[in-house]
């Protein structure tokens, strides 16, 4: 016999955004430690956030799943030189596919800019970010850690009393 527990309701905790200036430090300073250590990963955790706040999707998991074959760009209706950059997001909380537009300056500046030139030999297979790290729930975890210690670094996890770790990327733009 299994005592049935009845579900507790609780509001979720809301998360006070990232302004862009707020997410400029984050990243400057992630590409600093990249600097400073060597260790690519800043490189691509600096990429990462500019992707979470550049397209509507959950911060964490679902972006770490994205691989260059998931990668549409089409060409933009109105200014025939810019790419617009549509992303297939597999697996989402929600609904097991959905396509994710993106910031069309993430494309130019962040895709084409960074991390093109970064992997010039790219395969489809590759994931788009941290590419070398297999064990994606691992990474999930070095991704948060690594995000939410750099934001308190730059004395920026905390606003208005209230903790701001990677999630509250979700609502910054």
């Amino acid at each position: 016999y299994k005592p049935a527990f009845p579900k507790i309701p609780h509001l979720p905790t809301e998360r006070p955004p990232y302004d862009p200036k707020e997410v400029k430090v984050l990243t400057e300073y992630s590409r600093q430690k990249k600097i400073e250590t060597s260790d690519e990963f800043y490189d691509d955790l600096s990429d990462f956030i500019y992707f979470c706040i550049s397209a509507p999707v959950r911060p964490g998991k679902e972006v770490l799943e994205i691989k260059i074959k998931d990668i549409n760009l089409i060409n933009h209706i109105d200014f025939k030189d810019e790419k617009i950059m549509a992303v297939n997001i597999r697996k989402t909380k929600t609904k097991k596919h959905q396509v994710a537009p993106v910031h069309p300056e993430f494309c130019k500046q962040i895709y084409e800019n960074r991390i093109l030139k970064r992997r010039p030999k790219i395969q489809e297979s590759e994931y788009l970010f941290f590419p070398q790290e297999l064990n994606r729930e691992r990474l999930f975890n070095r991704v948060s850690k690594s995000f939410s210690r750099i934001s308190q670094e730059c004395e920026l996890y905390i606003k208005n009393e209230k903790e701001r770790p990677l999630y509250s990327l979700r609502h910054t733009h």
